[in-house]
């Protein structure tokens, strides 16, 4: 940032001064000194070979520097390697990750600076997203197992723990099929009950084998996923909509006992995502029956929930991965118990 603010600066004063491209910049003192040497090492890494701003025995600094195209191309070039990372050095395990949305919020996490695990059951999917996060600078690792198989899932976060240290991040974004669509009348019993029992059993299973080691350290945050079928009244989702409910409910418990330890419990409430049924995502099977009884298809039927946002809109994996990642970034550390509304406005609360 330190070149962009001198680039602009440069721009402002050479404007006034009626000099071109030029700016005299004048640093003394200790303050000067450090300012120089920062600037000095930006240069140099970003391909000037020569040393900018000397110091004189008296302290004082007096270069011109001339702004040119190359200038405004190491701007460009370092702007991501001199910004912030929210989550470097940091551990987050995705389960889910072979998913859309757990796929997106592991690339979030490891563009953060986050050493990703994305667990899933699905190898093909899991190494995809794992080679994507490597090739773009990350670091991804991948394991084939069933969140619902509590021994895999404990001794999975034991070896992550031990290899790394700890594990700051762990998000739950695994998807199940069930029933969507089928009113009360023709709903059996099984039906109703499956996404209550293994939404919950997820939440349940990952958030217990990750706070064991979250809690060692004091720290660390889990997140769950969740969606506006807990609030939103509509027929054929009884099932579905109970999970999300219970998914928010156990978020809101789960914060309460987890607090003291350090450990921030948060749920990301995201509307359905239509970019989502071409990355992974099991919602196109899922939406498909609830889409026929209505006489439309899928994208029609998304294309109808937008229109019933205040946004007019529904969000992108992109939207959702970045919000994610800040959740579980430092800047949200004030967040924990909450359920974060990303509906486009089809929920106000």
């Amino acid at each position: 940032m330190i070149v962009l603010d001198l680039c602009e600066r440069s721009f402002a004063v050479n404007g006034l001064a009626g000099i071109p491209l030029t700016k005299r910049v004048r640093h003394g003192g200790a303050a000067g000194t450090r300012r120089t040497q920062e600037l000095n090492e930006i240069y140099v890494s970003g391909g000037f070979r020569r040393r900018l701003n000397p110091l004189s025995e008296a302290g004082c600094i007096s270069q011109v520097i001339d702004l040119n195209v190359q200038l405004i191309a190491i701007c460009n070039q370092h702007m991501r390697r001199v910004r912030i990372m929210l989550l470097r050095g940091q551990t987050a395990i995705v389960y889910g990750g072979s998913g859309a949305i757990g796929g997106a919020a592991a690339g979030a996490f490891a563009r953060e600076g986050a050493k990703v695990f994305l667990v899933g059951r699905t190898l093909q999917k899991l190494e995809a997203g794992a080679e994507e996060i490597v090739r773009k600078g990350g670091a991804a690792n991948v394991a084939v197992l069933d969140v619902l198989d509590e021994r895999a899932v404990e001794h999975h976060a034991e070896v992550v723990a031990r290899e790394t240290g700890g594990i700051d991040i762990a998000l739950n974004a695994v998807g199940f099929s069930h029933v969507q669509g089928t009113p009360l009348a023709g709903l059996s019993l099984t039906d109703f009950m499956l996404p209550i029992e293994t939404y919950a059993k997820a939440v349940f299973i990952t958030a217990k084998a990750a706070a064991r080691f979250m809690a060692q350290r004091g720290s660390g945050v889990i997140m769950n996923i969740s969606t506006p079928g807990s609030r939103l009244p509509g027929i054929g989702y009884l099932g579905y909509g109970a999970a999300c409910a219970v998914t928010e409910g156990l978020t809101r418990l789960l914060a309460a006992e987890l607090a003291p330890r350090g450990i921030r419990v948060v749920c990301l409430q995201p509307h359905a995502i239509p970019e989502a049924l071409t990355k992974g995502s099991h919602s196109r099977r899922v939406f498909q029956p609830a889409a026929e009884r209505a006489g439309l298809t899928v994208e029609e039927m998304l294309q109808g929930a937008a229109e019933g946002t205040l946004l007019k809109r529904l969000p992108t994996l992109g939207e959702v991965a970045d919000v994610a990642a800040f959740v579980a970034s430092a800047r949200a550390h004030a967040m924990t118990g909450t359920v974060v509304n990303m509906t486009c406005g089809a929920l106000v609360y």
